[in-house]
């Protein structure tokens, strides 16, 4: 009884964590079958709950280890003062084996005083010691491992979370600046050419410095051969008439080639309608009511929703910015 009440331990009484409670969508999840799964919006509730139960669980580690190693060096102290009171027991009975004779005559002055007193000593003092030996080697007390993941995850949120600085106050006022090209992005460029028109100029430059090199190609040669002699001019008089009987004008009288045609028409169209503005506007010509020609315009119409769209993104972003300075 002694020994009980000198223990220094403290016995604490562990209050357990009432799950449904404290951790009311821990509990949730865990009566879910597999196939329910976990929402993303519970990620954040779920990851609180069980910070709540680690800590719990970290308290009483904490605890037990702090019992076990009191316990530990409780036994070492006790067993230290065993040693002691054996180390005089064993200095007692040196002292009384110094006078033998004295310890047999009173052995044999009464035999049924049992053996003498030394001996039954020294047969209870192994026992005690065996009892009592200790290894020199502390105990290795197991260490949780350090669980970072909630240390990241306050970093990762605070930058979100922190009070805005002197600096990002002045960036904010920098962006709060309409810019200087704002204006361009909601201009529409002006309707350019036709793409007939355009490929017929195209065309044209292209046989003009198709001419131009062939020209270049033929003086070329007449310098090298030198001035044509009569019987040359007749040959060539020759060729020249078989290339006419060959190339035969169409059936519908058109001596031009095919691009030469399309070059011409667009060319009258547009001098045709220079000529019709022309005579509107002097009075001799009533104007036709047609259509706007962008009316119709399907990459207009594309141009001026995305440009309305990015009016009201801008807006919505400049009043957020606005948000954030109050």
């Amino acid at each position: 009884m002694s020994e009980l009440k000198d223990c220094p331990l403290q016995f604490h009484d562990f209050k357990s964590v009432d799950h449904g409670k404290v951790c009311p969508r821990y509990t949730a999840v865990l009566a879910r079958s597999d196939d329910d799964g976990i929402g993303i919006e519970e990620l954040d509730t779920l990851q609180l709950e069980l910070e709540t139960l680690l800590s719990s669980a970290s308290r009483r580690l904490r605890v037990l280890e702090a019992e076990t190693q009191i316990l530990t060096d409780w036994q070492d102290k006790k067993g230290d003062r065993r040693f002691l009171k054996l180390k005089e027991h064993d200095v007692g009975a040196s002292v009384k084996h110094g006078k033998p004779k004295k310890q047999k005559l009173e052995g044999k002055g009464g035999h049924s005083t049992g053996p003498g007193p030394g001996r039954p000593k020294s047969k209870n003092l192994q026992p005690k010691i065996q009892e009592y030996e200790f290894p020199d080697d502390p105990i290795d007390v197991p260490r949780i491992p350090k669980n970072d993941a909630p240390n990241r995850f306050w970093a990762s949120v605070e930058p979100y979370c922190a009070d805005l600085t002197s600096e990002e106050v002045r960036v904010l006022e920098e962006l709060l600046k309409p810019p200087e090209d704002e204006a361009e992005h909601y201009k529409i460029p002006p309707l350019g050419k036709h793409y007939s028109q355009r490929w017929a100029q195209e065309d044209l430059l292209e046989e003009q410095k198709d001419g131009a090199r062939a020209a270049a190609a033929a003086d070329k040669k007449k310098g090298v051969l030198g001035p044509l002699t009569e019987l040359d001019t007749k040959d060539v008089d020759a060729l020249l008439k078989k290339s006419e009987a060959q190339h035969e004008q169409p059936e519908d009288g058109c001596p031009f080639g095919p691009l030469t045609q399309r070059l011409l028409q667009a060319l009258v169209e547009s001098l045709e309608g220079r000529i019709k503005e022309e005579l509107v506007a002097q009075g001799l010509l009533e104007s036709e009511e047609r259509p706007a020609e962008d009316s119709e315009d399907e990459v207009l119409a594309e141009l001026r929703k995305r440009q309305a769209e990015l009016k009201a993104l801008s807006a919505h972003n400049r009043a957020k910015k606005h948000e954030l300075l109050r």
